[in-house]
């Protein structure tokens, strides 16, 4: 059985729609991604470096993940010529009160140098 053909309407270019495709929305959707993807790359956080700037999250990772992490420790080393003195025993005390009392984020420093693989 053959098909009949179905009679068309006449194509009448004025009327058609130009189906134009706008370049702005696409550019500015492209555009904002980038400056996200920049921005956290670049993220900042509140643990500080070596340098006493803060470290970038990427940092952060690398460090932990070499063994560029350091904690500092409120422990009272104390040899026998620190102990002779009562004025150095005393500062050394003091000393490892105010690191003990800091938080622990900040009793943590990154080092993004290390090379070291993590201990885990």
């Amino acid at each position: 059985m053959p098909r009949t053909r179905v009679p068309q309407p006449p194509v009448v270019p004025q009327q058609r729609d130009p189906e134009h495709h706008a370049f702005w929305p696409g550019f500015v959707v492209v555009v904002v991604a980038v400056l996200l993807l920049f921005v956290g790359a670049l993220n900042l956080t509140v643990v500080p470096t070596e340098d006493d700037e803060s470290a970038r999250e990427t940092q952060l990772v690398k460090a932990f993940a070499r063994g560029g992490l350091q904690f500092r420790e409120a422990r009272v080393r104390l040899d026998p010529a620190t102990l002779a003195d009562p004025g150095r025993a005393a500062s050394a005390m003091d000393q490892a009160a105010r690191i003990a009392d800091l938080p622990l984020r900040e009793r943590y420093r990154v080092n993004p140098n290390a090379t070291d693989p993590c201990p885990t």
